[in-house]
């Protein structure tokens, strides 16, 4: 029986008696590659949450994905033009702009295919009493944009 050049994929002949055997080695071994090529390529997804309002260590925003995410992006549209980041293995997050000019630190889980957070109550080390579910990117009735990289 012969090959393919590049992949050495079985050829069958008309010669030779049929037998299943080489289709399926063709197709375990297609089947590897594009599993490799699956694992190395960079994945990215772009999708929106409603805010619930809820808050809080007992109260942890969450997005699962269908792949383990690397970093997640998540535009706030109570803080006008920020840009909260999440970087896997990373317990903090960091914002970027907006109009209130500060930072509401995040306590950031990561399991598996899951990033989940809540916000830390404080501001620059000092409990702070106006935190709510805006500063946890969950704010009521707000609708959140994120693109997560894995």
């Amino acid at each position: 029986m012969q090959q393919t050049e590049t992949y050495k994929l079985n050829l069958i002949e008309g010669s030779d008696d049929f037998s299943p055997q080489p289709l399926n080695e063709n197709m375990e071994a297609i089947e590897g590659v594009l599993a490799a090529l699956e694992a190395g390529q960079p994945r990215i997804v772009i999708g929106s949450y409603p805010g619930t309002g809820d808050y809080g260590s007992d109260n942890p925003t969450s997005l699962t994905f269908d792949f383990k995410p690397a970093a997640v992006f998540i535009a706030n549209p109570c803080n006008s033009g920020s840009v909260t980041v999440f970087i896997q293995g990373s317990p903090a997050a960091w914002m970027s702009g907006g109009s209130a000019g500060g930072f509401y630190p995040q306590t950031v889980a990561w399991e598996g295919n899951s990033v989940s957070w809540h916000n830390r109550n404080t501001f620059w080390g000092t409990v702070d009493t106006y935190f709510d579910g805006g500063c946890q990117l969950n704010g009521k009735n707000y609708t959140y944009h994120y693109v997560a990289i894995g």
